[in-house]
């Protein structure tokens, strides 16, 4: 997968929750850090969103990601095309 398609995914995403009455856009795109999830939307505060658009998807590899980035906050992994998320616990890891 390359950066546009990720980037295409992530906008997906921002467009699906939106349409649902969570107004999301696409996070600021530093690597792995807690001020950079995929999704930043504000009625979700508190959740750390990574958005993967990978196939396969390596959902414990993806899942551990969201995990270790997300910093005290819940991490939610998403996959734009698969009817998959999953949320953890802040204090999991």
């Amino acid at each position: 997968m390359n950066s546009r398609e990720g980037a295409r995914g992530e906008r997906g995403l921002a467009h699906h929750l939106t349409d649902r009455g969570y107004p999301a856009r696409r996070g600021q795109q530093f690597s792995g850090s807690p001020d950079s999830p995929d999704m930043v939307c504000d009625r979700l505060d508190g959740w750390h969103i990574e958005c993967k658009c990978t196939e396969p998807l390596d959902l414990v590899g993806a899942m551990a990601q969201a995990v270790r980035d997300a910093a005290g906050k819940r991490p939610l992994m998403a996959h734009p095309t698969q009817p998959i998320s999953v949320a953890g616990d802040a204090d999991a890891g």
